[in-house]
């Protein structure tokens, strides 16, 4: 019996679609981002955050990749 195909999708969330909380200045100084810009904050205590909740249309397991540049 075969099985269901996989679909593989990418979902490539930017800094228009999260949340944040705190300041996150917007820069294209360094490279290696998506997009026209990324948010960035200095080191500090973990009372900043940013949050992204994505529109996954499949129910089940799927595999998440965080990239920093």
């Amino acid at each position: 019996m075969l099985g269901a195909a996989k679909v593989q999708t990418k979902i490539i969330p930017g800094n228009a679609s999260g949340s944040a909380l705190g300041t996150w200045p917007s820069s294209t100084s360094a490279g290696g981002y998506y997009g026209t810009d990324y948010d960035y904050h200095a080191p500090g205590a973990g009372t900043n955050t940013y949050t992204w909740t994505l529109n996954v249309a499949t129910a089940g397991t799927c595999n998440v990749y965080a990239r920093e540049s």
